[in-house]
């Protein structure tokens, strides 16, 4: 790679992370706005079902969440990894505490299957492939957790939410899975032409040097044509 064909991709790296940390940014300021409007439903739902301390402990992780993302967003001086790091740990933490009080009557699918597309826009297609194996785990870990004993969840004693989770789980491999082939074909597809514009880009530029060299060249002979007639005339 020459000087010239390092520095274009030099060009693109840079302003594809600055684009990935100005997402980043928006999904913090976006996380920092709708963490209070997510909490007030879930506050006045369980208002007259719950105590006030039942209350705090159901809504703990949602405040804990809110506040560190409101700590990244303020702590401006820490790297884009430790902020996008913390941001996708945040959503992975919320998708499991969301999957493990609702089951597959909650939200925390979409949460998990959020998480491959979102690693993929903040960091790239390996990390989003790892994503992908870890949301499918995850959702593997509850029916193994219930069966296995390991853990108990609010609708781990109704058989049909369990039988529910176990039938829907191909599915819901099936859909990760495609997610991850689709991020795939667009980071294969973001490369090809990402090649392409760089090889236009170098055409380009060789043609602008030859141009530059040719305008010189034409420059030097005016100026010993010049030169000869002024000689001609003496």
């Amino acid at each position: 790679m020459t000087a010239t064909s390092a520095q274009v991709v030099s060009n693109w790296k840079s302003e594809i992370q600055r684009r990935r940390a100005l997402l980043l940014n928006y999904l913090l300021v976006a996380a920092a706005i709708g963490g209070p409007l997510a909490m007030g439903p879930l506050y006045l739902g369980t208002r007259e079902k719950l105590s006030l301390q039942e209350q705090l402990a159901q809504m703990l992780p949602f405040l804990a969440g809110w506040l560190i993302a409101l700590i990244v967003l303020a702590w401006r001086s820490l790297s884009f990894h430790i902020r996008s790091l913390s941001l996708l740990l945040l959503v992975y933490g919320i998708s499991v505490v969301v999957f493990a009080r609702g089951g597959m009557e909650g939200s925390g699918r979409i949460w998990l299957l959020s998480l491959p597309p979102l690693t993929f826009a903040l960091v790239n297609l390996r990390a989003s492939i790892a994503a992908g194996v870890i949301t499918a785990l995850t959702y593997a870990f509850f029916p193994l957790a219930i069966s296995q004993n390991w853990a108990a969840f609010p609708w781990g004693e109704d058989p049909a939410a369990v039988t529910s989770l176990v039938t829907e789980g191909g599915t819901f491999l099936l859909i990760t899975a495609a997610i991850t082939l689709i991020l795939w074909s667009l980071d294969r597809a973001w490369r090809e032409a990402m090649e392409k514009t760089n090889t236009v880009n170098l055409q380009l530029q060789a043609q602008t040097q030859k141009l530059e060299e040719t305008n010189v060249q034409l420059q030097r002979q005016t100026s010993h044509l010049r030169a000869a007639a002024e000689i001609s005339h003496a």
